[in-house]
């Protein structure tokens, strides 16, 4: 039975919407989100009432938690809040219906301190270009009253978490003040599953981070590592405190806390001498700084901790330098979460979010899929780097010089499209796909969802080397061994001093103990050879499937096919002797030394294989017994 989160978007774009849904399902989260069309975009609010009709029929079906924004359920989205006239006694009977949900499901909301544009556009309310204070101020009232309401509801418990985010800002604008008097009222609220933060559209991906850290009841820690140490002080464009101060907020909403050798290092590309668009970058990077960054991320890596990167270098897209000094390396140098679009905020909750499902990946605390997280993942890279920071001034350049603008694409939105997408796949892909050679990459398409330059949707695919099939367990056969010892031999032949050990593993390796007809071989070798050893085993008849190396990034899994496609081998190339080695080995040993366990993992089994399941959920359901045994083979090994 997989958690079923309702999650209601700030409004319909790619990075609101489609980050948490598949972040969500790639976490084997089952996500439900109102349809994209009644969400809000630039010029139309969100049919609020069509919405809430669908939050309550949901909410009715035993969900396990709700994440919602409550600019969408009061106004109709973010760019509805900022043009709405309405006041605040107008939305307090949504805001009622809002906390009797909140009542039944566990909700983490997500709420907006309005900005201060520093240069009005389309999609604020036209007093800020008509200069009207008295308007201005019942804007900002309102809010602060939605606000106060909201943090005195997280103070009695009636929600679960709170993030409230300062939208576009800079230091002393009426926004900063607006959330210095909402901190001091959580204060005396006493209200500590409120926080005042920095961001906007990235809110509920943090959100998603902290429900996935409290449903599975275990959350990462995290290491910062800046590339430039001595400048984290400085303030970032659109916000109004220290990089410093940002960094650690976004890590502790989140549910996470920072510890030197946590689980995850958050990788901060950070600026120097005050950070610059994008559109600026004159590609002045550091080489010997990154060299230094670069070998302690890899270190990391090669321990098998999530290495994430916040590439905040320049605010509106990804530093074009490091990120294609990054895809000159295998694998993107091991790297599993990024993020460089917008704000230095947008950036950094993304990365968070991105780096804590990894982390569940790998921890095996959720029934995920690695391969729903890797087009996740590839968008990112696609989108930050290659389209914001190499592909949108081409096509802003384009756009102008022939009459058109790029904030209203109109008659020209097509053939931006096409353009957009032709550029991705010939100065983007071969890039990409260098640094994951064997995972076969597909833009699919790209569009532009507010009609403007500003964003692109890019749906990326990415080819599976998995065939799947159904689960069958069978009693022990005794030519088992026989089957491992004759591909030992072919396997020592092909790779010869490579090989460290070759051992039978798995059910199979168990003798009387029932099995999916599979053999398990587990091969060591040095961490430095197991790319090297990719082709000789495929020349032997093993067919390479990379797919679960964001789970486990240090094992290279190839499997052995009859022409109808049916398993009959699975190799795991590890380190020799490292952790994924040992468990192993000590969990077969355990089975055969204690065959009362190997009955009761048998029973397991069968009884899991006769509910029809796939094979992700076949393993995960397996989780907890195989670490109880697991548990039992290091205390004999400890003399417990």
């Amino acid at each position: 039975m997989h958690p079923v989160l309702l999650f209601v978007p700030l409004d319909g774009r790619p990075v609101t919407m489609d980050i948490v849904v598949d972040l969500a399902r790639a976490a084997g989260v089952d996500v439900r989100t109102p349809e994209r069309s009644l969400l809000s975009d630039r010029f139309r609010s969100g049919e609020v009432d069509r919405v809430w009709e669908w939050l309550e029929r949901e909410a009715g079906g035993g969900a396990t938690a709700l994440i919602a924004s409550i600019e969408t359920l009061c106004f109709g989205g973010l760019v509805a809040s900022r043009k709405s006239e309405v006041g605040f006694e107008d939305i307090l009977p949504r805001l009622h219906r809002f906390y009797q949900i909140a009542a039944r499901i566990p909700t983490y909301v997500s709420a907006v301190i309005p900005r201060t544009p520093q240069q009005p556009t389309d999609e604020d309310a036209s007093y800020w270009k008509t200069g009207d204070q008295a308007a201005m101020l019942r804007h900002r009232r309102r809010h602060l009253e939605l606000n106060s309401d909201l943090i005195s509801a997280a103070s009695r418990e009636v929600v679960r978490y709170l993030l409230i985010g300062q939208d576009d800002t800079t230091p002393g604008s009426p926004s900063e003040a607006d959330r210095a008097t909402l901190q001091k009222h959580a204060a005396a609220a006493s209200a500590s599953t409120a926080l005042l933060t920095s961001g906007t559209d990235e809110l509920n991906a943090r959100l998603f981070a902290r429900w996935l850290n409290d449903l599975t009841g275990d959350a990462p820690t995290f290491e910062l590592l800046y590339t430039h140490p001595d400048t984290t002080d400085q303030v970032p464009r659109y916000e109004a405190f220290p990089l410093r101060h940002t960094v650690e907020e976004h890590v502790r909403s989140a549910g996470a806390h920072i510890t030197s050798g946590g689980d995850i290092l958050l990788w901060v590309h950070n600026f120097t001498g005050g950070q610059r668009e994008a559109v600026h970058q004159m590609g002045d990077l550091d080489p010997g700084r990154i060299e230094v960054v670069l070998n302690t991320a890899q270190e990391a890596v090669r321990r098998e901790r999530v290495v994430a990167l916040a590439d905040v270098c320049y605010a509106n897209g990804a530093d074009r330098a490091l990120v294609a000094r990054l895809l000159a390396e295998p694998r993107f140098a091991g790297i599993v979460a990024y993020a460089g679009w917008n704000t230095c905020s947008n950036s950094l909750g993304s990365t968070v979010a991105y780096a804590t499902v990894a982390y569940h990946l790998r921890a095996a605390t959720v029934p995920g899929n690695d391969r729903i997280y890797w087009p996740a993942f590839f968008t990112r890279i696609l989108d930050d780097w290659a389209y914001q920071s190499l592909i949108r001034p081409e096509l802003t350049r384009w756009v102008e010089t022939r009459g058109g603008s790029s904030s209203d694409l109109g008659e020209h939105e097509a053939s931006l499209e096409a353009m957009a997408l032709e550029k991705l796949r010939e100065e983007a892909l071969p890039a990409l796909q260098h640094s994951f050679a064997y995972h076969p990459v597909k833009l699919q398409r790209a569009v532009f969802p507010w009609h403007r330059l500003f964003e692109i949707g890019l749906e990326v695919d990415v080819a599976n080397a998995g065939r799947g099939r159904g689960i069958l367990v069978v009693e022990y056969d005794p030519r088992w061994p026989e089957i491992f010892e004759k591909d030992k031999a072919a396997i020592l032949r092909a790779l010869g001093p490579r090989v460290h050990g070759i051992e039978h593993v798995g059910s199979t390796a168990v003798k009387g103990l029932a099995a999916k007809p599979i053999v398990d071989v587990l091969l060591g070798v040095d961490a430095d050879d197991l790319d090297r050893i990719i082709e000789p085993l495929v020349a032997i008849g093993y067919e390479y499937n990379p797919d679960w190396e964001i789970s486990m990034p240090m094992r290279r899994y190839f499997r052995r096919l009859t022409p109808d496609g049916t398993h009959t081998h699975h190799l795991h190339a590890v380190p020799y002797r490292g952790e994924f080695w040992k468990r192993h080995v000590a969990f077969r040993d355990y089975l055969r030394a204690h065959p009362e366990k190997a009955r009761e993992y048998a029973d397991l089994k069968k009884q899991l294989a006769s509910q029809q399941q796939g094979s992700i959920d076949y393993t995960f359901a397996k989780t907890e017994f195989i670490r109880s045994v697991e548990a039992l083979s290091a205390d004999l090994r400890n003399g417990a």
